[in-house]
């Protein structure tokens, strides 16, 4: 849940394998940047009206260079395309459809403060996760 970080040992054996395997990259891009808006988080996230770019850069210890290199490397690698990561993050409709994907999330995203903080997540999100990309 909240405030878990992930061993950087484990970071590290997972951008390396994203890296050299573009099936397991792109599912692990996926995992990064939604998984601050798991079921087990999402709701906690939406009452709390939660930024889900800060649980990924701390989970993820973003604020370490090493990491932040290698994960700068991924997202810029899985950037581009229909299911890149730029093309997701500005389509709230993607992102939504990814989270109803899960039978707990259903419920949740049937609310509308459900609803409204995902719009508002979303965009906060791209502008953060594109910062951290490309203007590094």
């Amino acid at each position: 849940m909240e405030g878990l970080r992930l061993e950087l040992s484990e970071i590290i054996e997972g951008v390396q394998l994203a890296l050299s395997d573009k099936h397991v990259g792109r599912r692990w891009v996926s995992q990064f940047i939604l998984s601050s808006m798991s079921s087990d988080s999402l709701e906690y996230a939406v009452k709390n009206n939660l930024d889900p770019w800060a649980s990924v850069y701390t989970k993820y210890h973003l604020d370490n260079p090493a990491v932040a290199l290698m994960a700068r490397g991924l997202l810029r690698e899985y950037w581009d395309g229909r299911d890149g990561i730029g093309n997701t993050l500005t389509d709230v409709r993607k992102v939504y459809n990814r989270l109803a994907q899960n039978p707990v999330n259903q419920k949740l995203l049937k609310r509308q403060d459900t609803l409204l903080w995902l719009n508002r997540a979303v965009t906060h999100c791209y502008e953060n996760v594109y910062n951290f990309t490309w203007e590094s």
